[in-house]
Parts: structure tokens; sequence; C-alpha cells
């Protein structure tokens, strides 16, 4: 899948990619460059925790969109 190119990817049960670090959510990032429209749909409310937004939101628009987790908490 990481050498495919898609039009869009959607990614369904998004609560489960919150975590940057997990191997999920490693696997979703490589599989998004270079697709112009990426969906991240969740029926699970995120917790009050920027990081948790911050890594949502950076795989729906790609990387380097909102910055740093670090800075995006100020």
């Amino acid at each position: 899948l990481m050498f495919s190119r898609f039009a869009a990817v959607i990614f369904d049960e998004a609560h489960l990619l919150k975590n940057p670090k997990s191997q999920r959510a490693q696997a979703a990032a490589m599989v998004s460059p270079g697709t112009a429209l990426r969906l991240v749909l969740t029926g699970t409310p995120v917790q009050n925790r920027l990081s948790e937004s911050h890594s949502l939101l950076t795989l729906a628009t790609g990387p380097r969109t909102w910055g740093h987790h670090l800075t995006f908490r100020i």
C-alpha cells in the first residue's frame, strides 16, 4: 500500500490513531503522503488533550501543517 497512489484515504475509527508513536498510526502516515483528500472519522470523542487533537489533525492535513506538537499546545 505504501507504493500506491490514492485519490482519497479514509481513516475510520481514527481514535485508534491518536498516538503518533503507535505502529498503527505510523502505518497510516506512510499510506497517506501524496494523497490530496484525507478523511479522519471517529465516533469516539477525543479526550481534552491537545496532543491527541494534534496527531489527528496532522494525519488529516499532512505533516508540518500544525507545527511541532509541543508548540501546538501554546
